[in-house]
């Protein structure tokens, strides 16, 4: 069983600045998904959508998390979708603790609705779309170690949240 912290959960959820505190505070590496995946394309996540589409971003997210998981003492911000495919959430559950960081649409959408480069979210209704996305998302979500609302903290409240969860004695 390996020892990575996997921040899993919506966009704007805070799985980026909470994965960075989290790797600061427990002097993990830091890895964001979605980072290494526009290196290895060499472009952005939202050109892979439009000029690739979202299957070949899911089919390069599935195989950087493969090579992700192979190391060890790593805090990994994912991206909100890495759940869909099973394989993604067995391969994170082998390798490591999975954290959901739970946020509820409106908060969601009070921290996205400024934001241009969500392609899920280039739709005539994008609150609306949000919650679409997090009801086919919430059971997957819901399969993590541990679930931490995030709507009224800070990254740093997160973080010291998930440190204590994860000291807590393991009960059979």
């Amino acid at each position: 069983m390996g020892n990575n912290i996997y921040l899993v959960g919506m966009m704007g959820s805070g799985k980026t600045s909470t994965a960075k505190v989290l790797a600061e505070r427990l002097s993990l590496a830091y890895i964001e998904l979605d980072s290494l995946i526009e290196k290895r394309a060499g472009k952005t996540i939202n050109r892979i959508f439009e000029e690739d589409g979202e299957e070949i971003f899911r089919n390069l997210e599935s195989e950087l998390l493969g090579e992700v998981a192979g190391e060890r003492d790593q805090v990994i911000s994912t991206g909100g979708g890495v759940v869909i495919r099973g394989e993604n959430r067995a391969r994170m559950r082998s390798s490591g603790k999975v954290i959901y960081l739970k946020g509820s649409v409106r908060v969601l959408w009070s921290r996205l609705r400024v934001v241009k480069d969500r392609p899920l979210l280039k739709v005539e209704k994008p609150e609306k779309r949000l919650g679409e996305i997090l009801k086919s998302r919430k059971a997957f979500y819901e399969e993590a170690d541990f679930v931490v609302d995030t709507d009224s903290k800070k990254p740093e409240e997160i973080a010291e949240e998930i440190i204590g969860l994860l000291a807590r004695p393991r009960t059979a």
